[in-house]
């Protein structure tokens, strides 16, 4: 399988505070494709930083023949059926974060 993944993201730092936003493109050649857009912040307190994401993806599998049996779609009467199955998924992920940076140690 060949897959492709291009992620891009534009960030500014407002000092104790910062913002960013971004858009990731992924695909998997004879499965998918994926486009999905970033949002992200972040806050520094001392020498802690905690960070908060949310992304939007969409996502199309590519068009797939297929042949079944009436039996095995439970349908009565139909001996079989066939067609192009064309599927898609939208989502919404996030996440939060947390890290600690001092000089002696980190986390």
């Amino acid at each position: 399988m060949s897959s492709t993944y291009a992620f891009g993201q534009l960030t500014h730092d407002f000092g104790r505070f910062g913002l960013g936003a971004g858009v990731r493109h992924m695909r998997d050649e004879d499965l998918s494709k994926t486009l999905g857009y970033q949002g992200s912040a972040f806050l520094d307190l001392t020498a802690a930083r905690f960070t908060a994401a949310v992304e939007s993806r969409s996502t199309d599998f590519d068009d797939a023949p297929f042949t079944a049996s009436g039996s095995d779609l439970g349908l009565t009467g139909v001996t079989s059926a066939s067609g192009i199955a064309a599927c898609s998924v939208d989502s919404l992920n996030y996440g939060l974060g947390f890290s600690i940076a001092r000089p002696s140690y980190s986390f």
